[in-house]
């Protein structure tokens, strides 16, 4: 039987961590913990993730790249609708998927892991970059920097409240009300 690819290797380590981060907190597991679910010696992983914050940050990188790829196709569309209303609409149902991964990933940052932290705080810098370049030619009077920020600061938000189980927020319901809104306010400013 042929030794798995360098690749998939990588990616079974990143799954086997998702799975762990399903019953438990990133800081209860362990790297022994990530190798014996991912059924492999401490020293392959070790060779394709040299710490426990590597693997984190693998994950998140992995549905970050995920959801980039969907965001420039959507984008890229001509045949979508992506006026402002529609663009936040995208934006914030999009950045409200895959909660566990990423309210693993605050939670360390916030109890004290600074490498994390601050590797998350240069990918939300990117992010917000990315979206702050394609807002001005869906809105002229709105500051491209602020609503791409807003949009990352709510969207954190919706998150936690969808982690609470908050009863008095329907996520789905708030989003489609705020692009109601944007719809309205554009229509305004014309």
């Amino acid at each position: 039987m042929a030794a798995p690819r360098k690749n998939d290797t990588k990616t079974h380590i990143l799954e086997s961590t998702e799975a762990l981060l399903r019953s438990r907190e990133a800081g209860e597991i362990s790297l022994a913990d990530i190798a014996k679910e991912a059924q492999i010696s401490k020293g392959t992983l070790y060779y394709h993730f040299p710490s426990k914050n590597a693997i984190l940050l693998g994950l998140m990188d992995k549905y970050l790249y995920t959801q980039w790829e969907q965001f420039k196709l959507w984008i890229g569309n001509e045949s979508k609708d992506t006026s402002l209303h529609r663009f936040i609409m995208y934006i914030l149902e999009r950045d409200t998927e895959n909660i566990s991964i990423r309210i693993h990933l605050l939670m360390e940052a916030i109890k004290g892991n600074d490498v994390l932290k601050k590797e998350m705080l240069k990918r939300y810098r990117n992010f917000a970059t990315a979206i702050a370049e394609q807002i001005p030619g869906r809105a002229r009077h709105i500051d491209p920097n602020y609503l791409a920020w807003f949009l990352l600061v709510l969207s954190d938000g919706l998150l936690l409240h969808e982690t609470l189980g908050n009863p008095d927020l329907d996520t789905d319901k708030f989003i489609s009300q705020t692009a109601a809104y944007v719809k309205t306010f554009m229509k305004q400013e014309k």
